[in-house]
């Protein structure tokens, strides 16, 4: 692929990741803070996401009302879509963002 399809190709993938070109119901406001932070919570688990992005999703949970147990309910209910695998990956970052010692109650 030459350097002018590559730049086209970027600017594309661009616009179609672009939340504004779907309209307000899939904007920042469609949802609530404690919902979006629970959703994502959900998509984390089954994207087997790093523990800063649970602590970003727990923040935004926590802030917006939620509870530990909402943020354990929102990881719990990813499991029939992303399996026991990514569940049990997860758990532990899960734990860390939620400020948890994960390391000190393994010793």
């Amino acid at each position: 692929m030459d350097s002018e399809s590559m730049g086209q190709t970027l600017q594309e993938l661009r616009a179609a990741a672009d939340p504004s070109r779907y309209g307000a119901a899939f904007g920042p406001g469609a949802l609530d803070q404690k919902t979006r932070g629970l959703v994502g919570i959900g998509a984390a688990v089954s994207l087997g996401a790093s523990t800063p992005t649970y602590r970003r999703l727990v923040e935004e949970a926590r802030e917006g009302g939620a509870t530990v147990d909402d943020c354990i309910g929102a990881f719990v209910a990813a499991a029939p879509v992303s399996g026991a695998v990514r569940l049990v990956a997860g758990a532990p970052r899960l734990a860390s963002a939620l400020g948890y010692d994960v390391g000190q109650a393994l010793e």
